[in-house]
């Protein structure tokens, strides 16, 4: 027995010979962790005699070792941002880093899982079942996988450590809700929503809500198909400036390959955006001369006639704050574009 457990025994003992002198005024002595074991039993024993209660600060517990892992896995995911951030990474050092994250979170599952299943007292707390049981999360996207904010992967956002694994951030379902909460239109539910809570979770499970899309104002319907004409036209300004600059880099074939992408793209674009019949067949004619690959001024010409006329149409047409924003976004593309040509 070692010392913590002969200081518990001692205090289970005082505890039983003298319950009722809880409720009387006697004299409190404090035993502190620092205390040696001999110590400790001459306070006891003289408190015994004294009749006088006694209190016994004990020295704390070991730290568990979910919270340590929790630190680890945060410490992982600064050193593999720092490192992913580097011009010439160390790969071996990345791929490492990488795996160790995953078996952390594999240690940090197992750990958890039965305080949560105890918690929830090993039931689904959708639909009641008590079998097929899995720790599902609130937030905080699936174990070990980062999220991405770079189309090219270079640079990687590893969610919050502790919030995601914080209690009240996992709850216990069955596969089947699990599944149904971790959906594509319950992902949907819990953007327009924010973030909600366990009790929330369960009621819109049990409802049924999360099954169907949430309901879409005109408003909002507007606004997206207007925000996806904009990304689409920065998309279809893209390859047009593409063009215009292997054009002028004397690469023809390389501009060749850019125009058939600029027509597949206004293709796409007259498909699913409705444009008035003489701003179509005035972008059409100053497209027919850039596929003619005539002078670089020419294609300049064309291009920033092109420009002029869808733009003066949006301008007209779409909301002022997503005009803005893709202004702003064009710019930056522009700015980008001329950068590579330069270089």
């Amino acid at each position: 027995m070692d010392y913590l457990d002969e200081r518990l025994k001692l205090v289970h003992d005082f505890h039983e010979r003298f319950t009722d002198l809880r409720s009387k005024r006697w004299e409190c002595r404090i035993i502190y962790r620092e205390d040696s074991l001999e110590e400790t039993l001459k306070r006891v024993n003289d408190a015994l005699l004294r009749k006088a209660t006694i209190k016994i600060i004990l020295p704390p517990g070991p730290e568990p070792k979910h919270k340590k892992l929790i630190e680890l896995l945060r410490q992982t995911d600064e050193e593999l941002a720092s490192e992913e951030q580097k011009s010439k990474r160390n790969y071996p050092v990345v791929w490492g880093l990488i795996e160790r994250r995953r078996y952390i979170e594999t240690r940090l599952h197992v750990l958890i899982k039965p305080s949560i299943l105890k918690r929830d007292n090993n039931r689904c707390l959708a639909c009641g079942s008590k079998e097929n049981l899995e720790l599902a999360r609130l937030s905080g996207g699936d174990m070990a996988r980062p999220e991405k904010i770079n189309k090219k992967g270079t640079l990687w956002r590893y969610p919050d450590a502790e919030k995601r694994w914080a209690e009240e951030n996992m709850l216990t379902l069955c596969e089947r809700c699990h599944k149904q909460l971790d959906s594509f239109i319950a992902r949907i539910w819990r953007r327009k929503l924010g973030h909600i809570n366990i009790q929330r979770a369960v009621e819109l499970l049990q409802s049924g809500t999360l099954k169907e899309l949430p309901p879409i104002s005109p408003e909002a319907r507007v606004y997206g198909r207007q925000v996806f004409t904009c990304r689409s036209m920065r998309t279809f300004f893209k390859v047009l400036r593409k063009a215009t600059i292997s054009s002028k880099q004397n690469n023809q074939k390389k501009a060749r390959l850019f125009l058939s992408a600029v027509k597949r793209e206004w293709d796409f674009i007259c498909k699913r955006a409705v444009f008035p019949i003489e701003v179509q067949t005035k972008a059409e004619e100053l497209l027919s001369e850039i596929y003619s690959l005539g002078s670089t001024e020419e294609l300049e010409r064309a291009e920033q006639g092109v420009r002029d006329v869808i733009i003066g149409y949006l301008e007209k047409t779409i909301l002022p704050e997503v005009f803005s924003k893709f202004k702003e976004a064009l710019l930056n593309q522009d700015e980008k574009l001329s950068k590579l040509s330069a270089a």
